[in-house]
């Protein structure tokens, strides 16, 4: 009997070695240099994938702004490209992610329902998210469609427990129009919705999910880089 107590007990020490090693190798923390301005990004490696954990704030040659031309909220926040612009502004050995890139990285955090909140960081949103307690969660739809009454308690959700680190930077409208600061993180993809209007993914800020949407091309929208394979 105090052999097979034992053995479990083994057991179960090896499969917490093993999950502690998984989830540092999934979740293995880097940097890298743009060498175009020498800027130092933080990056985090997810699944097979490695995302800049921190939005760009290379200054292309047009279409592209900071919140409200404030440059303390481009130190914070990135900057905000129209989506021509943002196919363009990684830097070599990165790329605009893929609708399908998104979606990869969403499954490996569990789902739409959830993954927003485990990408989500704790500073600089409208409300203060505690990682340890219930978090209020809002449909994505009831979002898109403004209908703030369909909250529902889901359970304890660690915020950014993927250290992706997304932050709520708001979107510029033309006419030197921006919103939400606070409120949303919203990202551009590649993928096309139709000829005119590009996929983009968004949280919000008291929602765990993570939606996708589509808009106008002259929008301006935060970009996330992820590296290429």
């Amino acid at each position: 009997m105090k052999k097979q107590k034992n053995l479990i007990l083994v057991v179960i020490i090896l499969s917490l070695l093993m999950t502690y090693s998984y989830k540092t190798r999934s979740q293995q923390m880097n940097t890298f240099i743009d060498t175009r301005d020498n800027s130092i990004y933080k990056t985090v490696t997810l699944g097979n994938q490695i995302w800049m954990a921190e939005n760009l704030h290379f200054k292309t040659a047009k279409d592209c702004w900071y919140y409200k031309n404030d440059s303390i909220n481009c130190k914070k926040f990135g900057r905000l490209y129209t989506w021509e612009m943002a196919k363009e502004a990684c830097p070599v050995g990165w790329h605009l992610p893929s609708k399908a890139e998104f979606d990869t990285l969403i499954k490996f955090l569990g789902g739409d329902s959830v993954a927003g909140a485990k990408i989500k960081s704790n500073s600089f949103w409208k409300h203060k998210h505690d990682s340890l307690t219930n978090y209020q969660y809002i449909d994505i739809d009831a979002c898109l469609h403004k209908n703030k009454n369909e909250i529902v308690k889901r359970d304890s959700i660690l915020i950014n427990s993927s250290n992706f680190s997304a932050l709520p930077a708001g979107a510029y409208f033309a006419n030197n129009s921006f919103d939400y600061l606070g409120l949303y993180a919203r990202w551009w993809t590649t993928s096309l919705y139709n000829k005119y209007n590009p996929y983009y993914y968004f949280i919000y800020d008291t929602s765990s999910g993570i939606g996708s949407w589509y808009t106008l091309t002259f929008y301006g929208l935060s970009v996330r880089c992820i590296k290429d394979k």
